[in-house]
Order: C-alpha cells, then structure tokens, then sequence
C-alpha cells in the first residue's frame, strides 16, 4: 500500500502494485484489511492523476468482487460519479 499511496513514486511503479493488488484480491481475501486497503485506496482516487484513478477504479473492482457482501461498510465513502467522497478521507 505504501508504494500506491505515496505520490512520489513513478506512475508505473504505483499502476503495477495496484494491478498486482487487484489480481491477489481475486486469489486471496483481503477482507482482514478491509480498511488497510480502501482508505488508501480512497486517497489516491480522490488526489491522484488520471491514469492512476483509472487503475485505481479497476482495482477496487476487483477488490469490490472479492469482498462481496463486506463491501457494504464501504459504500457511503464512495459517490455516485464512483469516486470516493473526500469528506470521509479527513
């Protein structure tokens, strides 16, 4: 998480580790680290550039699959144009 959500890092560094979080999501539960993952998740989305927020939608698809009915906790974060609600990110 910490190579997503630090805007120093380069693009492709921080487009791969959201791909590969998105393909282990399908393979393992992530739903332990439910919070781990979305908020920086939601960080990202609301501040990144959009070639990262586009990885970033496709990831919490991904992640949003996997986590099933434990999602629903999440749903309030994220407004109706599917971005995450900066209101919950302070």
């Amino acid at each position: 998480m910490r190579l997503i959500d630090n805007p120093q890092n380069p693009g492709d560094v921080r487009k791969a580790a959201l791909f590969t979080l998105g393909k282990l999501s399908q393979k393992h539960s992530l739903t332990k680290y439910a919070t781990a993952v979305m908020l920086p998740l939601a960080r990202v989305l609301d501040q990144g550039s959009p070639s990262i927020q586009n990885q970033v939608l496709e990831t919490l698809h991904d992640i949003i699959i996997s986590f099933e009915h434990e999602y629903k906790a999440f749903i309030p974060m994220v407004g109706l144009n599917g971005y995450i609600r900066s209101d919950f990110l302070r």
